[in-house]
Parts: C-alpha cells; structure tokens; sequence
C-alpha cells in the first residue's frame, strides 16, 4: 500500500468514525452544557472567595455521563450589569477523567476560613472499592487540593 493509499484510508475512517478520544481525556464543563445539558444533576453555590482584585461565591456542579461522575468548581463573580461570570473552571482531573470510573453521591459543599471544603461519598469502580472524596478549595482561583479514603 503506497502513502497516498494509506492517507485516504486513515481519511475515512475519521470521517466515519469522528475524531478519537485519548484514554484519560478529561472532560470540560463547556462540552457537559453543550451536549449533554440534561446530564448535569446538582449545582450549589456555597462560601465566598477574593483574590486578586476579585470576589465573589464558589459554584459545584456535578453530572454523571457514561456512568460516572464529573465535578467542577467555578469561582463566580458579579459583574457590572449584575451578571454572575465564571472567573474561573476547575475540571477536576481526579474525577473528570473519562476513565477514572468514580461515581460521587451524597455531595455537600461547606464554606471553611480558606475556601469551601466538597465532600461525596464515591464507588472506584475500576478498584471495586467504596470510599470518600474530599476536595479544599482555596481562595486563588484554581487552587484545590484532593483527597481520597
């Protein structure tokens, strides 16, 4: 097969398949709304954060797509029309990742002197184990730290 040949044939299968998706990919808040709207299943907004000029509240969502869990924190802001604006996403890669397998239930959301503090009861489906998250949330935009029990 020439290179010509083999070019058109990986051509093909794109256009039939559509784009791959590497394993580990984490998936972004933007493509959940976009196209899979009625997937997202609980948003809260909980504590207060400021940072760098800014203030404003924490906002969690979670979905569940293909049988797991997706969780992201947003730092919102309001701005001068009274429009709440995202300073900030956090995907977290812990979770997100579109093979971590880790379904999240029971989700609560508590403000902390430095931030918010996310709790959830979680299934590591890949371990066959049960167990606990817990994501600190700090007050810089994107700063967090995960754990897991």
């Amino acid at each position: 097969m020439n290179t010509t040949t083999c070019v058109a044939a990986v051509a093909v299968c794109f256009w039939v398949a559509g784009p791959a998706h590497a394993l580990g990919r984490v998936v972004p808040l933007a493509e959940v709304e976009a196209r899979h709207p009625a997937q997202i299943n609980w948003v809260t907004t909980c504590g207060d954060w400021r940072a760098a000029g800014q203030a404003g509240v924490y906002r969690v969502v979670h979905a569940t797509l293909n049988a797991q869990s997706l969780l992201y924190v947003q730092w919102l802001y309001t701005d001068g029309r009274g429009i709440n604006k995202a300073a900030h996403t956090l995907a977290l890669p812990e979770v997100n990742n579109d093979h971590a397998e880790i379904e999240l239930t029971r989700l609560r959301c508590d403000a902390t002197r430095t931030g918010v503090v996310v709790r959830a009861r979680a299934a590591f489906g890949h371990e066959g184990t049960n167990g606990k998250v817990e994501v600190n949330v700090f007050q810089r935009p994107g700063g967090y730290r995960f754990g897991r029990r």
